[in-house]
């Protein structure tokens, strides 16, 4: 008998779309559960807890886009051909990732001191607001407390986005002291 190509998964022994689609999320799906993936595994109620904080929903949809990297910073934007640049327009000295907008520029840095929140040694340390995020998250032992200091952070980087929207487009000097009182 001549060799011949035959599709396991299905009992044809043919590759069809659907057998071929059941074994793409079954391969995904272990994965996931060995932890050999690169992605960042969440918890079940990670966006639960996002979308339950006590803040208006445009903060809520804000921080969404902040931790699925949909915010439109300007690296996000050079990456999509809707900027020339990348560079940060307030400080010029950096790639303007939403991490470096949000916590790593010198006057947001300074917003963060001065908040109360208490969150100045852990700004700004990790790779990305999702980790943040999930970090603050970690730190509380209810829900209740998760949502409410999710929620604060939120609020914070809301008004910091709102800062800078205002430099970008209509030159307002940013103030971090104005950010806090805010």
């Amino acid at each position: 008998m001549e060799d011949s190509l035959v599709w396991h998964h299905s009992h044809r022994g043919i590759y069809d779309v659907k057998s071929g689609y059941r074994v793409a999320v079954e391969a995904k799906q272990s994965a996931a559960l060995s932890g050999a993936s690169s992605s960042l595994l969440l918890p079940k109620d990670f966006w639960k807890v996002i979308w339950s904080t006590p803040v208006p929903p445009k903060i809520r949809n804000f921080w969404w886009r902040v931790c699925c990297n949909k915010l439109a910073s300007k690296e996000n934007l050079f990456r999509r051909r809707c900027s020339d640049s990348q560079q940060c327009p307030i400080c010029n000295a950096s790639v303007e990732s939403i991490e470096h907008l949000l916590f790593r520029c010198d006057w947001t840095r300074a917003v963060w001191f001065a908040c109360d929140l208490g969150l100045r040694s852990e700004v700004g340390l990790c790779p990305s607001a999702k980790i943040w995020t999930l970090s603050l998250m970690e730190m509380c032992s209810n829900v209740k407390d998760r949502k409410e200091i999710v929620g604060k952070a939120a609020v914070v980087c809301w008004f910091i986005w709102k800062a800078r929207n205002d430099w970008v487009f209509s030159q307002s000097p940013v103030n971090p002291q104005a950010v806090v009182g805010m």
